[in-house]
């Protein structure tokens, strides 16, 4: 009976921290990051989290699209006309390199996109950038380390099969130290 009683509990407890798709679990590799710095390469971008449904269906994932950005500087080797026609938003020698991410989350529980806090965010998907190595789209080395995450809008709150959240975020690129 005791046993019975301790595997509800633990059960009842896991569906909790899996709630809403559950916070992502961080790859081994990404569980201990070093600290980030404001030297560290920026990643920088938007993203939107809706609910993503079939029609005439519930929803049965959040849908999230995530627009990441890095600006570089380009040497005067690189730089030419022909990139300048090719990258409109070149700016001098800077160039701004954009990467598109998009998955889906289940949905575990009914609650609404609205009720996220950035906080709630950022607990959620802290370890994302570095499970799926986001680094790499960026020709860069290192730990991606999400270090902060802002909600700028909300809309359609009061209808739940149309929320969705917009906001920004910024990923800290920790090089990985030479042995």
């Amino acid at each position: 009976m005791l046993g019975l009683v301790v595997f509800a509990v633990v059960a009842f407890s896991y569906s909790i921290i899996l709630a809403d798709g559950g916070n992502e679990r961080p790859d081994p590799r990404c569980e201990a990051p070093p600290a980030p710095t404001n030297n560290s390469p920026l990643i920088y971008g938007t993203f939107t989290a809706t609910r993503f449904r079939v029609e005439g269906q519930l929803p049965k994932d959040y849908s999230i699209q995530c627009v990441l950005k890095m600006s570089r500087w380009m040497n005067k080797k690189e730089l030419g006309k022909k990139e300048k026609e090719a990258i409109p938003q070149l700016k001098g020698n800077e160039q701004e390199i954009v990467y598109l991410h998009t998955f889906e989350k289940e949905i575990k529980e009914q609650k609404s996109l609205c009720d996220y806090s950035e906080q709630d965010l950022f607990e959620k998907y802290w370890p994302r950038p570095c499970n799926v190595e986001i680094q790499k789209k960026f020709n860069l080395e290192g730990f991606p380390i999400l270090t902060e995450i802002k909600i700028l809008k909300q809309s359609d709150c009061e209808n739940e099969q149309l929320q969705a959240i917009y906001g920004s975020f910024k990923i800290r690129v920790v090089p990985m130290l030479r042995k």
